[in-house]
């Protein structure tokens, strides 16, 4: 197999950095479309709740500040 060079690496970088910039527009996209269909998470079911939760890498764990303070951030966003 070839050796990789450094110019190799940079275009690597660069495609995983894409990559990442585009899987996490699309989870936004999806988290701010049930935002908004739930009356901002209001009437929410289970399921939207537990997608929401997954998409937005909200984790149950962590004290209940935490949480606040990632969530105000994640409703910035949106």
């Amino acid at each position: 197999m070839a050796e990789l060079k450094e110019e190799h690496f940079e275009v690597i970088d660069s495609n995983k950095a894409k990559n990442f910039d585009r899987e996490n527009t699309v989870k936004l996209n999806q988290a701010r479309e049930i935002y908004n269909r739930t009356n901002g998470l209001q009437n929410i079911s289970e399921y939207e709740l537990k997608k929401f939760n997954w998409l937005m890498k909200f984790i149950p764990g962590q004290t209940e500040k935490e949480n606040e303070e990632y969530l105000k951030e994640i409703q910035k966003k949106l």
